[in-house]
C-alpha cells in the first residue's frame, strides 16, 4: 500500500525520502531555537484559552515539556492543539511544530500550522500573538514559510504569499 496517496511510494520510499529532507534544516532548526530562547515557558494556567477536557488534556501532554522536548507523538496527535493555546504558549510551542513539520514535510499538519500563522483573518486573537513576537522571531518565521514554498503545492502558495507579507510587516 502506497504510504503517500497518487505517488506510488511506499513507507520505505518516503523514509529513505525525509533521512536525505531532515538533516538539510538542522542549521535553520538549531537557529530556530536559539531565536526563540526568550521565550518564556508557561505554566498550565497560562497554556490554553478554555479549561474544557480538550484544553485540559493539552495542559497534561504539554506542561511537563520544554518545547524543544515535546515528542513527535504528542506533536502529531495534538496537531491542532496551537488554536487553543494563549499567545504566550503559541509563542513558546511554535517552533516545535515548525520543527517537527519541516522535518517530516507532512501535507496535512503543514494546513493546520499554516492556518494558525496565516489566519484568513487578521483579527484580534491573531493580533495579540502576532506581537509577542520578537523582530527575529517574526524572520524565522518568514524564513519557514519560504522553505515551505518550495514544496507546497499550488493551494497553499497563496496563503503562503499572504503569510510572508504578514510576517515581514
Amino acid at each position: 500500500m502506497p504510504a503517500k496517496a497518487g505517488t506510488g511510494m511506499t513507507k520505505l520510499d518516503v523514509m529513505n525520502e525525509l533521512t536525505h529532507i531532515a538533516p538539510m534544516y538542522d542549521d535553520f532548526i538549531e537557529k530556530m531555537y536559539d531565536t526563540f530562547s526568550e521565550a518564556r515557558r508557561p505554566t498550565k494556567e497560562e497554556m490554553t484559552i478554555y479549561k474544557d477536557f480538550e484544553c485540559a488534556e493539552i495542559m497534561e501532554k504539554f506542561s511537563p515539556y520544554k518545547n524543544c522536548d515535546l515528542p513527535d507523538e504528542i506533536v502529531s496527535s495534538f496537531f491542532n492543539a496551537l488554536v487553543w493555546l494563549k499567545p504566550e504558549a503559541f509563542r513558546y510551542y511554535l517552533p516545535r511544530y515548525i520543527e517537527y513539520d519541516v522535518q517530516h514535510q507532512d501535507y496535512s499538519f503543514f494546513g493546520y500550522l499554516l492556518y494558525e500563522i496565516v489566519p484568513e483573518n487578521f483579527d484580534n486573537a491573531f493580533k495579540e500573538r502576532f506581537i509577542m513576537f520578537t523582530d527575529a522571531e517574526k524572520e524565522i518565521i518568514v524564513q519557514y514559510l519560504q522553505i515551505r514554498q518550495k514544496t507546497a503545492d499550488d493551494v497553499d502558495q497563496k496563503d503562503i504569499q499572504r503569510g510572508l507579507e504578514i510576517w515581514k510587516s
